[in-house]
Parts: structure tokens; sequence; C-alpha cells
């Protein structure tokens, strides 16, 4: 996703992503949607709330462990981030 990219734009952009991946409807026995899907967890930097590289990637980690233990399958963004 690029810097200059919306919150909003990249969810959008991120679930397009999950979406064609569950379209390719690729056999997943362990899975409980019974075919291969991801999650995913959005971060961003906001120049008006700098914060370390570091930061970023950990809340990115939360958002996509906040994603799994939804259900899977979704798209989860960090806690406080503007859209």
């Amino acid at each position: 996703i690029f810097a200059e990219q919306s919150m909003a734009s990249a969810t959008i952009a991120v679930e397009r992503m999950r979406l064609g991946i569950e379209a390719l409807a690729m056999p997943h026995p362990d899975n409980p949607f019974g075919v291969l899907t991801i999650s995913a967890g959005l971060s961003m930097l906001d120049p008006e709330h700098p914060k370390s590289a570091s930061d970023v990637l950990s809340e990115t980690d939360s958002a996509l462990y906040r994603a799994k233990q939804l259900g899977r399958n979704r798209v989860e963004r960090a806690a406080a981030q503007p859209v």
C-alpha cells in the first residue's frame, strides 16, 4: 500500500485481495470455510502523529490477530487509525 493512500482506500484494496483469494475456491480442508482464505491487519504512518516503524508493525500485527480472533477471512484496521 502506498504512503499517500488513505486507510479507507487501503482497506478497499486489501479487501479486494481477500475476496479474490476466496473466489479462487482453492480447497483447504483445515480451514472452516473449506477453501483458502486470508486475514489481514492494516496500520499506517500518520504524519500528524509520528511513530516508529516498530510501532506500526506492532499495530498491524495486533490488527491481524484481531482479524483471526473474530473469525478469520477478514480485514481489520489497527485501533484508532484515521480512515
